[in-house]
């Protein structure tokens, strides 16, 4: 766990060694080119890379948790600072924010009980630009799916089916997963990437085609857990080879990337 003190003292050495640069400074100048946002400072502290969502960490649900908490004491500590009620994105995305502000909000931020942090573990990915989504809730949820057919040793048309049963939204569709992989392994450390790449980009391509058919026929929008009810009920994944459910996805959207048609004709005749 990452401490609530070692995490603002790591975070003000950060700023005080690389600077701060506030959410409105839309380019940084080659004097000031080493220094972060807010959210670039918390991240880096925190280990976690980019804009990754916290659903791409197992410990998602410490990290959510810890950050709702960590926000609501900055955005306190920062409208003491301001003078006014405000937030702390708020406060930092003015020019006019000095680091000197900054280093006042976490001074006070000190003096509050915030929760400690998870070492987040990342999920393992590969290929995170053919499968899309990458750092993004769905991409978590496909990596892990990926996953999860791996330590199982289940072919994808067994798990998609069980898979349109767990729930009525991502959030308990990622759960489930969750549960199911670290059964099979508790060490996050040691869960190896996805093996079939193209089963999971095809699916992701497959989503979004239903989706913006279904936009364009003024339909609303499904999230990923009905995608598999409907796609289940269409297709009945049950017992399909994983060929065979790469080949129905390649139905629903032909793949149209050469590198990827490499990919699914070394896979299919493998």
């Amino acid at each position: 766990m990452i401490t609530p003190e070692t995490f603002v003292d790591q975070l003000g050495k950060i700023f005080r060694e690389r600077g701060f640069l506030s959410y409105e400074s839309s380019t940084k100048d080659e004097s000031r080119k080493e220094a972060l946002t807010l959210h670039e400072g918390i991240r880096l502290v925190l280990g976690l890379k980019g804009e990754d969502s916290v659903y791409m960490y197992w410990e998602w649900r410490q990290l959510k948790s810890s950050f709702d908490v960590m926000w609501a004491e900055f955005d306190n500590c920062a409208s003491i600072v301001e003078g006014r009620t405000t937030s702390a994105i708020a406060f930092c995305s003015k020019p006019e924010t000095s680091l000197a502000d900054v280093l006042n909000v976490l001074d006070l931020v000190k003096t509050v009980n915030l929760t400690a942090f998870p070492r987040a573990v990342r999920r393992p990915t590969k290929s995170e630009s053919q499968v899309r989504f990458a750092g993004k809730r769905l991409g978590a949820i496909l990596m892990t799916l990926g996953v999860a057919s791996d330590l199982t040793e289940s072919g994808y048309g067994d798990l998609l089916t069980t898979l349109s049963n767990s729930g009525e939204d991502e959030i308990d569709l990622l759960d489930h997963l969750d549960r199911v992989v670290r059964r099979e392994q508790a060490d996050a450390t040691r869960i190896a990437p996805p093996s079939h790449i193209v089963i999971l980009r095809a699916l992701g391509r497959a989503f979004e085609k239903i989706n913006a058919d279904r936009i364009k026929d003024e339909i609303p929008a499904l999230n990923f857990s009905e995608f598999l009810r409907e796609t289940e009920e269409n297709s009945n994944w049950a017992g399909l080879s994983d060929k065979d459910v790469l080949r129905r996805l390649l139905v629903i959207v032909p793949e149209e990337a050469d590198t990827s048609k490499k990919a699914i004709e070394k896979f299919l005749s493998s």
